[in-house]
């Protein structure tokens, strides 16, 4: 579906959201696609009595003045109903208008009232008549709509830009593809599956290199063409095995397990509706884009949120036997990624973490309490006496039990202080 089809769609979804008509103008001739009952009857009373409309060419000037004015025009037809345009572009260049309207800014007593000296006819009455027919819109939800309309025409716009850079892209990937085929009947490659490549493919997403990704994923494809020839059904099969491949990376480049394996399951589901080859080819290098994007943008993000969460489930937990993937799975990163945004935001290893708040809670059980060593050892979540003595000098310098001595000359000091 093109940009103009996306914009058209939606504005006849917006204008029964909001109760009100809509319609399209091409650009640059100006034709209108609908009228409403009130602009048929207006615009034929108009030609009945002076032979043309006033109102002819004024959705025109309309879009015209929309594009000027920033992508949407306000204004008064001649006969007072008002209308909502916004410009609708592509690559560039001004095609079409939407428009919302007519409708009524004031109330239709007073809209009536006003006589229509815009129109400047001897015989009103069927116009009259029909403008029941308008909805009154308060002043402040016009602007509303407006801006409603100049989103539409701005989401359609960019989707005519996709659209060309896919394409473009389309063409890129398939020269990369049959590159790789005559490369194999030359024999400038050898016809065995690039292996190594995958590994590449592999590294390129956890890396989230998108550029790299893609030129590997060409190769590959390059070679399943070639093998599986004709054989759809074939190529479709070695397309699920990438797929499996494209997640599992995507997971050790840091993407959420769970967010991945749900769009993994969704396209192992949607595999099977393909056709062509050229629909698979372009439906593939989306996915490997969803993949990479999902890593690609977690290295620029602070996980303010995600380390809190960490420090909270080591703190709440240290008493017990805690392994790093129980913290990955709490948090739903994978260990290699949440072990490097940890060490990037607190400066320490997740496992030293741990250790630090372990060794806290001991000194603290050290210098108030009278509990031995091996109890402590056990509290604090240390499986062997000698490791956490081990643990305990590297963070403190010292031994526990030299550690617990400072605690008589603490409350020796306190003593002393007292008297």
């Amino acid at each position: 579906m093109s940009g103009r089809d996306t914009a058209l769609a939606l504005l006849q979804t917006f204008g029964n959201a909001v109760g009100l008509p809509s319609f399209h103008v091409d650009m640059p001739e100006g034709k209108r696609s609908d009228r409403c009952s009130f602009c048929k009857v207006c615009y034929a009373r108009q030609v009945a009595e002076k032979g043309r409309a006033a109102c002819e060419s004024l959705m025109e000037y309309a879009v015209y003045q929309s594009e000027r004015w920033g992508g949407k025009y306000e204004f008064l037809c001649p006969a007072g109903a008002a209308f909502v345009v916004a410009s609708g572009m592509r690559q560039g260049v001004l095609e079409y208008g939407l428009v919302i309207g007519p409708f009524l800014m004031v109330t239709r007593n007073d809209f009536i009232e006003e006589g229509f000296p815009g129109l400047q006819l001897e015989n009103t009455r069927d116009i009259a008549a029909e403008s029941k027919t308008l909805v009154y819109v308060e002043p402040r939800r016009v602007s509303s709509i407006a801006d409603m309309l100049f989103v539409i025409a701005a989401y359609s716009e960019q989707r005519d830009i996709e659209d060309l850079k896919l394409l473009e892209q389309s063409s890129a990937r398939y020269n990369e593809i049959f590159q790789t085929i005559e490369n194999i009947k030359t024999g400038a490659r050898p016809p065995e599956y690039p292996i190594e490549t995958e590994k590449r493919l592999q590294r390129y997403i956890a890396a989230g290199d998108k550029a790299g990704a893609q030129r590997a994923l060409n190769e590959i494809l390059g070679a399943i063409f070639f093998a599986e020839g004709a054989d759809f059904a074939a190529i479709k099969a070695r397309v699920t095995e990438l797929l499996v491949l494209l997640s599992r990376a995507a997971i050790d480049g840091g993407a959420e397990p769970g967010r991945i394996f749900g769009l993994s399951r969704d396209f192992m589901t949607e595999i099977a509706r393909f056709e062509t080859l050229d629909d698979l080819n372009i439906w593939l290098s989306g996915i490997l884009n969803s993949y990479t994007s999902m890593v690609f943008a977690v290295p620029d993000t602070k996980h303010t949120d995600t380390i809190q969460k960490v420090m909270e489930y080591v703190n709440a937990n240290y008493m017990k036997r805690i392994t790093l993937n129980d913290i990955s799975e709490h948090v739903s990163f994978s260990v290699s990624y949440l072990s490097r945004i940890f060490k990037e935001e607190k400066g320490i290893n997740l496992s030293s973490y741990i250790n630090e708040v372990r060794i806290r809670n001991a000194k603290t059980l050290l210098l108030t309490s009278d509990m031995p060593l091996s109890s402590i050892t056990y509290c604090c979540g240390f499986d062997d006496q000698s490791y956490f003595s081990k643990v305990f000098k590297k963070f403190t310098g010292t031994t526990p039990g030299k550690y617990r001595e400072k605690r008589g000359i603490i409350n020796r000091k306190a003593e002393e202080t007292e008297q």
